[in-house]
């Protein structure tokens, strides 16, 4: 179906885009989730607020090493280790930061898509200690349509903690992130 979103000064025609639902990233933003993970084969890669799964499906490879995956709701998580069955795929029913915070080794590649409270940024300070040289981090939700004041404290977190940022003006916004040198 075509997307739900509203137009925005970023994204004046968000119908050219597709959605599976209203809460799932767009279509677009998945596949080129898939193609990073494609092209970089990360070992570890980490997403916040998984949802029904649709984006631990795209993110898994059997070319990388394992996608861990925060959900808070226990149904929706049940969802999504449905999906991923078979897949390099392990789910943590609690929050992100939580999650990040239990993880052993570097972080190679995340995807940030849970609440749109403070909750990404609190991932993102939790994520900076554990990221490997070159990681690549994408926060979802970060067009104006999206919660304004949310956007510019997300963007203010990420360059107090060091990251150069590019800005895909999605209907819903897609932020990437490295660490500079």
């Amino acid at each position: 179906m075509n997307e739900v979103s509203n137009p925005t000064k970023e994204c004046p025609n968000p119908q050219r885009w597709q959605c599976i639902d209203d809460n799932t990233a767009e279509i677009e933003v998945l596949q080129f989730l898939e193609s990073l993970v494609y092209m970089l084969k990360p070992e570890t890669i980490v997403e916040t607020g998984s949802h029904k799964g649709y984006s631990a499906y795209y993110l898994a490879h059997p070319r990388i090493g394992a996608v861990h995956t925060a959900e808070v709701k226990a149904e929706l998580l049940a969802e999504t280790m449905k999906r991923c069955e078979g897949l390099n795929v392990f789910g943590h029913e609690r929050c992100g930061e939580e999650m990040i915070k239990s993880l052993a080794g570097p972080v190679d590649f995340a995807f940030l898509d849970s609440g749109l409270n403070r909750t990404r940024i609190d991932e993102l300070k939790a994520l900076k200690g554990k990221l490997s040289r070159g990681a690549i981090v994408l926060i979802h939700d970060t067009n104006t349509g999206c919660h304004l004041a949310h956007r510019s404290q997300v963007f203010e977190a990420a360059w107090r903690l060091g990251f150069s940022r590019i800005q895909f003006n999605t209907p819903r916004g897609l932020t990437m992130l490295q660490e500079l040198p």
